[in-house]
C-alpha cells in the first residue's frame, strides 16, 4: 500500500461520524404497556409498566415490573413529570400495548394518537384497546396469570386475533381511518371481572369518538367475517332449535367465506344489500344424525338463518351507534361519487336500509355423525 492511499485512509477518518444517536437499553426506563385515563376537563392520568430486574438466591435475575403513574395536561406534560421521577430516561419507544379508560376514549383519541405519530423514535405497531372504567386498574395488576402484564395483554390480544375474534389495530391504522372518510373502526374492549382480564368485545368508533356501544359474545367474529377480515380459525356457534336448553346449541368453524355487496342507488337513499357464501366444519352437534344429505341440508339452513339474524343485530348495533365499520360510505365514495356527494354521511348512514343473506355449506360433519 502506498503512502498517498494510507495518508488519504487516515485523513478520512476524521470525517467518519460515531454513533452519535445511539440510545443503549440499560440507561432508560424501558416501558412495555401504558394506560390513559381523563380524571379531570383539562386532565389526563398516565400509567406505565416499566420491565426491570432484580437479584434473587444464587445470583439469578428475575423480571420484575414497576408502575408509576403522573397527571398532566398533556401526554408530554406526563412524560416529563414521569422522567423526573425515574432511574434512566423515560422510553416508551418499545411500548406494545396502549389502554384507553373509556372515559377518555369518548372524547377525541386523536391527541394521544398525534404524540406517538410525530416521534420517530416511537413505535406505530402497538395494539390499542379500551377498558372498561379506569385503564389504570388493568396496569396496576402488575402480574397476570404468571406472566407480567405487558407480556400478559399482548399474548391476550394475539391469541384473539388469531381466533377471528379481534382485528390488529394500532396507532397508524387507527390513524388513518380517522382521517380517511366513509369509514369508521372498532377497538379491543376490555373488562376485568373478579380479578380476570376479560376481552368481552369491541368498541364502536364514530370518527375519533367511541360511541359508548359495543358488540359482544359472539358478535365480534361475526364482524369480522362482515369485514372480510376473518382468519381461518372463526369458530361461532347458533342455538338451532327455539327451546333453551344445552342440547340445542350447534358449534362451527368457518373455513371460507366470500363477500358480495350490492349497493343500489335508485331512490332517495341507497340500499346494500350484503351476500356471503360459508363453508363450514361441525365441532359441536347434540341433534340427530347428520349422515344423510337431506339431513346435512336441513343444518346448513337453520345455520344460514341464525347466521342471518345475527348479522341483522350487528348491522342495526351498527347503524344505532352511527359506527361504519363495514366501510360502505368508501364502496359509494369510489363506486358512486355522484351519490355520495348528495348524502351527509354522519346523518343518512344511521337510515339506509341494509340487509345481508347466508348461505352455509358444511363440508365436514366430524367423524361422527
Amino acid at each position: 500500500m502506498s503512502k498517498k492511499t494510507i495518508l488519504l485512509c487516515l485523513t478520512l477518518l476524521f470525517f467518519l461520524t460515531g454513533c452519535w444517536d445511539q440510545n443503549p437499553l440499560k440507561k432508560n426506563f424501558v416501558v412495555v404497556v401504558g394506560s390513559f385515563d381523563k380524571i379531570s376537563k383539562d386532565k389526563i392520568l398516565t400509567t406505565v409498566a416499566v420491565r426491570g430486574t432484580k437479584q434473587i438466591s444464587g445470583g439469578q435475575n428475575e423480571t420484575v415490573n414497576s408502575t408509576v403513574s403522573e397527571s398532566g395536561h398533556t401526554i408530554r406534560d406526563t412524560r416529563i413529570k414521569i422522567d423526573k421521577k425515574t432511574v434512566g430516561n423515560y422510553s416508551p419507544n418499545k411500548i406494545r400495548v396502549i389502554l384507553l379508560g373509556e372515559k377518555l376514549a369518548r372524547d377525541s383519541i386523536t391527541p394521544y394518537l398525534d404524540a406517538y405519530l410525530r416521534d420517530p423514535k416511537l413505535t406505530l405497531a402497538a395494539s390499542v384497546v379500551v377498558t372498561k372504567g379506569k385503564a389504570a386498574d388493568v396496569i396496576k395488576i402488575n402480574k397476570y396469570q404468571n406472566k407480567l402484564i405487558g407480556e400478559a395483554l399482548t399474548k391476550l390480544l394475539e391469541h384473539a386475533e388469531i381466533n377471528s375474534v379481534i382485528a390488529h389495530e394500532n396507532q397508524q391504522t387507527i390513524k388513518n381511518k380517522i382521517s380517511a372518510e366513509g369509514k369508521d373502526f372498532v377497538l379491543p374492549y376490555l373488562e376485568l371481572k373478579n380479578k380476570d382480564i376479560v376481552l368481552t368485545g369491541v368498541a364502536l368508533f364514530n370518527g375519533d369518538r367511541y360511541t359508548g356501544r359495543t358488540l359482544k359474545e359472539e358478535y365480534p367474529g361475526l364482524l369480522l367475517l362482515m369485514q372480510n377480515k376473518q382468519h381461518r380459525n372463526t369458530r361461532l356457534m347458533v342455538r338451532y332449535k327455539k327451546e333453551k336448553d344445552l342440547r340445542n346449541y350447534i358449534s362451527f368453524t368457518i373455513r371460507d367465506s366470500k363477500r358480495d355487496i350490492a349497493i343500489s342507488t335508485k331512490g332517495f337513499k341507497p340500499r346494500v344489500t350484503l351476500s356471503f357464501n360459508l363453508t363450514a366444519e361441525i365441532n359441536e352437534y347434540n341433534g340427530k344424525s347428520l349422515k344423510g344429505q337431506k339431513e346435512l341440508d336441513e343444518v346448513s339452513k337453520i345455520i344460514s338463518q341464525r347466521i342471518e339474524q345475527d348479522m341483522a343485530a350487528i348491522i342495526q348495533t351498527l347503524q344505532e351507534a352511527n359506527c361504519d365499520a363495514l366501510g360502505l360510505g368508501r364502496l359509494l365514495i369510489a363506486h358512486h361519487p355522484k351519490t355520495w356527494k348528495k348524502l351527509n354521511w354522519s346523518k343518512d348512514y344511521p337510515e339506509i336500509k341494509i340487509t345481508s343473506h347466508t348461505k352455509v355449506k358444511i363440508i365436514n360433519r366430524g367423524l361422527i355423525y
